[in-house]
């Protein structure tokens, strides 16, 4: 009896692993080197099933400030925490993708397209084929990667809406916020009969201090925000800070502000006709997992730092301490989501949920009457300028 239990739970295994079709995991704010980051960049290597593994870092991938521009030893010391990120993945055969957070912008400096683009430069030094950082050279242009037959990932920069100093160059195909949208636009109507995975570090929803949230924690003992185990009762200074925080003290890296609203707004029109649509971001520390209005959003920023995360409409999980997530995309264009959480110096699976696909009739005319054929859809474009946009097909 032992023997036929284990050949039936070995069969069901193969079948599941057979319905995977590619696995995406989901890293966001690693870019401080500590017990945490480390314990789970390992775990998440172990997740890694080679040459059919994406690893996506979701921006703040060097903290406190971004790639150093002259400092030699802050240059190598940033270096390292990339390193400390990407190495581990590439030796299990991922292929390895970053994208830009508000730290890596230097948000709150003047140069903060240097730095980025600096960390650009460095990622792109490697020259390895599996190594990327997207979308480059500092810019905001939308990037589709097809990771497998039905399912693509969208990459763009939401730092670069926010970012309040000087961000154009002539390196970027989208000048404008005008043209980034309607460039995502497009790129959401090709791919509407995929599974469209579409992210930032940004999150459009959120219940942690950047979604304009706070807890009991954050009133009563506001340092713990400064460092996790000072709990100082400090309480009436505590509902002082979230009340000032929303409302006269407005950071853009925080959803009340105008440019940050703004930009959920534009975001939320466009995904709002597709129903298989997941939004992944980081920027808020720990794991969410939301559905509300319409749109399912994994928040994974919990790699390196901590913070409290309130309850709010469409939470299914939360974990307000060090964790990742893992995106496993089926042959049927279903997912499963799998997040890992990091308590007691060990990683353990903390809440895993399947999400259901809907077939799309794709037809080759829009509401407008114009015919979209793959990549000719972007009539204006010259063909460099399309494969840019193109960066892979079925790696």
């Amino acid at each position: 009896m032992r023997y036929f239990l284990f050949f039936i739970l070995l069969f069901s295994f193969g079948i599941i692993g057979a319905q995977v079709q590619k696995r995406i995991v989901l890293i966001g704010d690693a870019g401080e080197i500590n017990e945490t980051q480390k314990a789970l960049i390992q775990h998440a290597a172990s997740q890694v099933v080679e040459k059919n593994t994406l690893v996506l870092y979701l921006g703040d991938n060097i903290y406190p400030d971004g790639m150093p521009l002259t400092d030699v030893k802050g240059i190598n010391e940033a270096k390292g925490i990339l390193e400390s990120q990407y190495v581990p993945m590439l030796k299990k055969g991922a292929q390895v993708y970053f994208l830009p957070g508000n730290h890596d912008w230097n948000y709150k400096k003047r140069d903060g397209l240097e730095r980025v683009r600096a960390q650009a430069d460095f990622i792109l030094a490697q020259q390895d084929t599996n190594l990327h950082f997207l979308p480059a050279k500092g810019c905001p242009d939308p990037v589709a990667i097809e990771v497998s037959t039905n399912s693509v990932l969208l990459l763009y920069d939401s730092e670069w809406f926010l970012y309040p100093f000087r961000k154009q160059n002539g390196d970027c195909l989208c000048k404008t916020e005008t043209q980034v949208f309607e460039r995502l636009d497009e790129l959401l109507y090709v791919y509407r009969d995929k599974l469209i995975v579409l992210a930032s570090h940004h999150p459009m929803y959120s219940y942690g201090a950047h979604g304009g949230h706070f807890t009991w924690r954050d009133h009563i003992f506001p340092l713990t925000n400064l460092r996790r185990n000072l709990y100082v009762p400090l309480p009436l200074v505590g509902s002082l800070y979230p009340l000032l925080r929303n409302t006269v003290f407005l950071n853009a890296e925080d959803k009340p502000h105008p440019r940050y609203s703004s930009l959920v707004d534009n975001i939320n029109k466009l995904a709002a006709n597709h129903p298989n649509l997941i939004y992944i971001a980081g920027h808020d520390h720990g794991l969410q997992y939301i559905k509300k209005d319409k749109m399912t959003q994994i928040v994974s920023g919990g790699a390196s730092k901590t913070a409290a995360i309130a309850n709010g409409k469409g939470l299914q999980f939360k974990y307000s301490l060090g964790g990742y997530a893992v995106l496993d995309v089926m042959q049927d264009g279903t997912s499963h989501i799998l997040f890992y959480a990091y308590k007691d110096d060990a990683v353990d699976l903390a809440y895993e949920d399947h999400i259901p696909f809907i077939q799309i009739v794709k037809s080759n005319h829009n509401e407008a009457g114009h015919v979209y054929d793959n990549r000719n859809y972007l009539l204006d474009f010259d063909q460099n300028v399309v494969n840019l946009l193109y960066v892979n097909k079925h790696f």
